[in-house]
């Protein structure tokens, strides 16, 4: 998918760390970093967001039990993908995939989210999360 993107898709993520492909409809939204460079992106249908740092989450929450977990590599970096369902916090994203890069040097990880509403196609997260480029050379 890297080499030849989607109709209509579009780079967007950190500039000078990451990029990941995303939907046409995903527009950028403000957040307010605590701790860690991080960003939001929405659609009708998802929102998604990633954390770039040494607190990013590591999805490993034993209160939310992933319904698959597997690791891969993308652009050259071990990653954990996960899916799981969420109870309904009033937004209506319940449906969720999940990419955590657990050591991309200098105490420095990355965890990206996609978060859809019920019975929103999930058949794009693992194209969405799969399509991370990091900057080389990686760092904070």
């Amino acid at each position: 998918m890297r080499d030849a993107a989607r109709a209509g898709w579009k780079r967007g993520g950190l500039p000078g760390r990451f990029t990941l492909l995303l939907p046409p409809g995903m527009r950028p939204m403000a957040v307010r970093p605590l701790d860690s460079a991080s960003g939001s992106y929405r659609s009708e249908a998802c929102e998604l967001t990633y954390d770039y740092g040494r607190y990013a989450d590591p999805l490993t929450d034993p209160e939310t039990p992933a319904d698959a977990q597997l690791w891969r590599t993308i652009d050259g970096q071990r990653a954990k993908y996960v899916t799981f369902t969420k109870p309904d916090q009033g937004d209506g994203l319940t449906a969720i995939a999940a990419m955590h890069f657990p050591d991309l040097g200098h105490a420095t990880r990355l965890t990206v989210v996609l978060a859809c509403r019920e019975g929103a196609d999930l058949d794009d997260a693992e194209a969405i999360l799969g399509s991370v480029v990091f900057a080389r050379p990686l760092s904070m």
